[in-house]
């Protein structure tokens, strides 16, 4: 009999060291598993945090373009508003002998050798297309700056580089023909072609004077409209990016 008990107290306590270790193990696999989530989550901060650095460092170089591109943007549109103000203005003395043609030799010099200097930087945004425009999380920035850099600049270059260069062709084509020009040395070191009119009459009346400024004009409204356009999307696309860096 007291064999018996003594193998049931054996067993007991067997038993009991058993669920001790049972504890022990889960406990030490709990604490793993926590281990495990905080290295984790840890991880997914550090990414996180490198993400924004990487994303506010990009969208400053964005904006800094901006600034510069805005600039040359409006300076071109000022320009070429004045030249369309000019063919404007020409074509008015063309067809009234009453006007005044003294202003004729300075709308002739913005018509004479006008064109768009397009040139945008897209370095940044190409940085960060390379790298994956997903990195951007804020997704109104995101759509604009594909809008912007994936279609509305290439649209304008397009047409400022395949249309309305190759109407300026034509229009230099005409010039020396309708308007002729002199050689004239400002100074020792510098040459130009003077343009000299004797006979403004004979100039306006030109047979192909129509045309030269038809050549001169129409592309020129279309690439005022583009640039404004674009001027547009630039400043959206500005604001965007400071309003995210004011969160």
């Amino acid at each position: 009999m007291i064999k018996f008990f003594r193998k049931i107290r054996q067993n007991l306590l067997m038993e009991n060291k058993t669920g001790k270790y049972l504890k022990y193990a889960i406990g030490e696999i709990v604490l793993v598993m926590i281990g495990i989530l905080l290295a984790l989550q840890i991880n997914n901060w550090k990414e996180e945090s490198q993400n924004r650095r990487y994303e506010n460092t990009m969208l400053k170089e964005v904006k800094k373009a901006l600034v510069v591109d805005l600039k040359n943007i409006k300076n071109n549109i000022s320009y070429l508003k004045k030249v369309k103000y000019s063919i404007h203005e020409i074509t008015r003395m063309k067809n009234d002998s009453l006007n005044q043609q003294d202003s004729l030799y300075e709308h002739l010099d913005f018509i004479d050798g006008y064109g768009a200097n397009f040139i945008i930087n897209k370095s940044p945004f190409k940085a960060i297309e390379s790298s994956g425009l997903d990195r951007i999380s804020n997704t109104e920035i995101r759509n604009a700056l594909s809008k912007l850099y994936g279609y509305r600049i290439e649209s304008a270059e397009n047409f400022i580089n395949e249309v309305m260069r190759n109407e300026l062709f034509k229009r230099n084509d005409l010039k020396e023909e309708i308007f002729g020009y002199n050689i004239v040395a400002r100074d020792e070191n510098n040459i130009v072609n003077k343009l000299v009119i004797e006979n403004f009459e004979t100039v306006l009346k030109h047979p192909k004077m129509d045309y030269f400024l038809y050549t001169s004009g129409w592309p020129l409204s279309r690439t005022i409209r583009l640039l404004e356009t674009v001027e547009g999307q630039m400043n959206e696309l500005k604001k965007l990016i400071e309003t995210e860096f004011n969160k």
